[in-house]
């Protein structure tokens, strides 16, 4: 299997799908987003740039089919969109949600969302709802216009900086806001169509030393026993396993990874939740995780996990399908054990 590489996971994520692009930006700050067009059709992308002062094509009655028709021979199509009667980022999400397309990125020099002064990586619409951004929000106008955007069909929407926006699309932290209509975290099952995903957070897990190495069948057997956490369906967040090693040793809850992103988003919780129900609907009375990470430690008893020994838990975890567990990880191991 090849290296773990973010830029390829979020890639498939675009291909075959339209991005629509927005920003009332000066041509110095269009440029920092040459390289990241490029990439996104080189991934089998299409992208539609939107401008209120420039374009090939006016957006008007019509536009549509020949907008189709630019991206069907290049890929790439440049708009104009008049703000008549309207505000600019109203007319803008109007005009994304006229063409169908479920994803726009609005660069805007400022960056993304900030609440009580610091930046706010993930909003849904429910919470942006409930928000206040009248009087004195410098950016009002465009806080409505996501609104009004999700309302009427657009499935996510993401503010960045110009010069952040491949950051933003390719990279699990991100640099802006995504904002999304839907609630923003499902469990299911890991689906045969999600490993190549899962496999990417499972090796990125492992090279940054929260996961303990795994050979082919050791991660075969973490996929098949996989669910996630999903973002509107199909946007993976986060992922985790449920194994047991016999009749009567307690399930393990493993390889618990959550994009950078969605940290603090509940993520890690919901996925916790969802073994525990999983561990008890299968006749397990315990559930056990082992980690190196003091933080992620402290998550699980948060969970309401206690510290065990590692030594209390079966044999076959440490010399069982396909791991590498060395007496140095082994002594450095933080091991947690919860009643079901």
């Amino acid at each position: 299997m090849s290296s773990f590489s973010e830029r390829e996971f979020y890639l498939s994520e675009f291909r075959g799908r339209t991005i629509a692009v927005a920003g009332n930006c000066d041509r110095s700050l269009v440029d920092h987003i040459e390289s990241s067009t490029k990439i996104l059709k080189a991934g089998g992308a299409r992208v539609v740039m939107l401008s209120p002062n420039s374009g090939d094509i006016s957006f008007g009655r019509g536009a549509e089919a020949e907008i189709w028709r630019v991206l069907s021979e290049v890929k790439e199509a440049s708009v104009r969109v008049d703000d008549i009667g309207r505000s600019w980022p109203l007319a803008c999400a109007q005009a994304v949600s006229r063409l169908g397309v479920s994803k726009l990125v609005w660069l805007d020099t400022e960056g993304g969302f900030r609440r009580y002064g610091r930046p706010v990586s993930f909003v849904t619409h429910l919470e942006l709802s409930k928000i206040d951004v009248s009087g004195t929000d410098s950016r009002k106008d465009l806080w409505e216009a996501i609104k009004v955007g999700l309302e009427s069909g657009i499935s996510s929407i993401n503010v960045c900086q110009p010069d952040g926006l491949e950051a933003e699309l390719f990279t699990y932290a991100g640099s802006g806001t995504l904002f999304t209509r839907e609630s923003y975290i499902k469990v299911r099952r890991l689906g045969i169509d999600d490993y190549d995903k899962a496999a990417d957070l499972l090796m990125r897990g492992i090279e940054e030393g929260y996961l303990v190495s795994r050979d082919g069948l050791g991660l075969d057997q973490l996929l098949s026993n996989g669910f996630g956490a999903f973002v509107q369906g199909d946007q993976i967040a986060g992922i985790c396993s449920l194994l047991q090693y016999s009749e009567e040793a307690p399930f393990e809850l493993a390889g618990l990874y959550t994009l950078t992103r969605f940290l603090g988003e509940g993520v890690g919780g919901h996925l916790v939740a969802h073994a525990k129900k999983e561990a008890e609907r299968f006749g397990s009375k315990e559930l056990f995780a082992c980690t190196t990470s003091e933080r992620v430690g402290a998550f699980f008893k948060r969970n309401g996990f206690q510290s065990v020994p590692w030594r209390s838990l079966p044999f076959e975890k440490w010399e069982g399908l396909g791991r590498s567990y060395d007496q140095t990880r082994r002594d450095n191991l933080l091991c947690f054990l919860t009643k079901l």
